[in-house]
């Protein structure tokens, strides 16, 4: 599932949400309740390191020797 920033047009707010579908309905924004949101996809969490974890947070990527 993607994960959405969304940015409310009444009071700036920006908030992340994890969203089943890009065809999914925009939610109202958390802090102001203003259905006068837009969607923006959010920048990818991306490993590039090799054995030693190279970029991840973790210090071990997942995704090396997989």
């Amino acid at each position: 599932m993607p994960i959405f920033s969304i940015k409310c047009n009444e009071c700036n707010a920006i908030d992340e949400v994890l969203m089943r579908s890009a065809s999914a309905e925009t939610p109202h924004c958390r802090q102001c309740g203003s259905p006068e949101t837009e969607r923006m996809v959010s920048r990818p969490s991306v490993c590039t390191g090799g054995r030693s974890g190279g970029s991840c947070p973790t210090g071990t990527c997942p995704f090396v020797n997989a």
